[in-house]
């Protein structure tokens, strides 16, 4: 049987036996034969995930605190194992992690056993020929990781979290041998001198196509740096920054923005108004279509002409109606809109009917909250069942409405939608493909 089948369609069934919390069905078939071994060991051993001073639960959790010689020799078998000639070439992705627990004090830059075993990781990091991710969190960063690092061609992705960095950073002038398409940074350092480094100006010159800058001081300092520093290079090849929570009123991003002319998308995640932004300047980023954020942060942003889409977050029901007015008055063209509600009482579902109606060369419309009851979904569905009464936008392609369901377990109940009583939904958009209300107990669904 395993000879009729091509081996990229044994790949695809392997893949369903994927699970990050136990991975035992998987291993077990690199246990039925060499052909089956062949298949799902890149699978098993794809991802990587290093703790120093912690142990490992049945399942690969955390369960206490740990710094015994015993861990230590545990924790360098395990390394020497996964950066054997077999099993290096199968991992895609590193996570190196300084585990912190609330009620013992974290290691800190002047761990012994944090550099010794960060320093016996990166000594492998060679052996990784196909390592395309890396993430380093909370364990102390001195040049020889940077070094290792920056000699690994097949990186693409790299994330760096709340590490100290402990070693004179001008020492380290070679350019980097990867080309790096991601790069998230988050409470690393808010002093100006640090973002001086010849280092870091080497790691931009890669083609990212994404930074994440996540937490307040490190995204003010650097999105600042990059935008009022002219030795720093602009960023040709970047397509969507993510900067926030930060000090957004002292935040130069119009700076930002001329840095980066093929920018696609920009995601504010401060808490604060923007108080003295102006528009983005006429000719600036001219393919800029994604705005994601509070709207207090992107009203202003809203008037740049190449903008489709919009993700609005922390809306309350009373703020929605006059939210969407305001958008259709300043972009009427949107193709996009995804609404995150803060509040799930007393919504209405006229701010659906106004979406939907409104916004004439709209594709998807999302509304993530979860009412408390089930009357709203039965109120939404009735939009689509009586939907010969609205003059729908005939671009539709895809609405969802209720929860995302990312952050929580899909509902037990799905009930799938009569298409015959989407007759006349299909008639005004033709183009529309799925429906789906997603409520806490239930999920009631449509495909074309």
């Amino acid at each position: 049987m395993t000879a009729q089948l091509p081996v990229e369609i044994w790949f695809l069934v392997c893949r369903f036996l994927v699970n990050k919390a136990d991975m035992t069905d998987l291993q077990n078939v690199t246990l039925t034969s060499g052909f089956f071994r062949e298949i799902a060991q890149p699978l098993l051993f794809h991802t990587v995930k290093l703790y120093i001073h912690a142990e490992y639960g049945e399942v690969g959790n955390i369960v206490r605190w740990s710094r015994s010689t015993r861990f230590h020799r545990d924790f360098l078998g395990r390394m020497a194992f996964v950066s054997s000639p077999r099993v290096a070439p199968c991992i895609r992705r590193i996570v190196i992690s300084l585990s912190r627990f609330e009620h013992f004090p974290p290691r800190g830059t002047g761990s012994v056993d944090a550099d010794l075993l960060t320093h016996a990781l990166m000594r492998r990091v060679p052996s990784f020929v196909n390592l395309t991710r890396f993430k380093i969190q909370q364990c102390p960063i001195f040049g020889f990781v940077l070094r290792q690092l920056f000699a690994t061609p097949s990186l693409i992705k790299l994330t760096i979290h709340g590490s100290p960095i402990s070693f004179d950073t001008s020492l380290l002038t070679a350019p980097p041998a990867f080309n790096l398409k991601f790069l998230r940074l988050r409470s690393i350092t808010a002093h100006q001198s640090f973002y001086l480094k010849p280092w870091l100006k080497s790691l931009f010159s890669s083609p990212i196509n994404h930074i994440d800058l996540e937490e307040g001081d490190c995204a003010t300092a650097l999105a600042s740096f990059i935008a009022s520093d002219p030795s720093f290079p602009s960023l040709p090849s970047l397509q969507a920054v993510t900067i926030g929570p930060c000090h957004t009123d002292v935040l130069d991003i119009s700076g930002l923005l001329q840095k980066c002319p093929m920018l696609k998308a920009l995601s504010l995640n401060g808490n604060g108004r923007i108080t003295d932004t102006v528009p983005i300047p006429e000719g600036c980023v001219p393919l800029l279509c994604t705005l994601f954020g509070l709207w207090s942060q992107i009203e202003v942003y809203l008037r740049h002409p190449s903008i489709r889409n919009i993700f609005v977050r922390a809306i309350t029901p009373s703020q929605a109606i006059p939210f969407l007015e305001r958008v259709h008055f300043l972009r009427p063209e949107l193709t996009n809109i995804k609404l995150s509600y803060s509040l799930t009482k007393d919504m209405d579902t006229q701010v659906i009917k106004i979406a939907l109606t409104r916004f004439r060369q709209l594709e998807e419309f999302t509304l993530n909250a979860t009412p408390d009851n089930e009357a709203f979904f039965d109120d939404a569905l009735d939009i689509f069942l009586t939907a010969i009464e609205l003059d729908l936008a005939p671009t539709l392609r895809k609405i969802l409405i209720g929860s995302s369901g990312w952050y929580r377990n899909q509902p037990e109940r799905i009930e799938k939608i009569d298409s015959g009583l989407m007759v006349s939904v299909q008639m005004k958009c033709p183009a529309l493909g799925h429906l789906c209300l997603r409520s806490s107990e239930m999920t009631r669904e449509w495909v074309a």
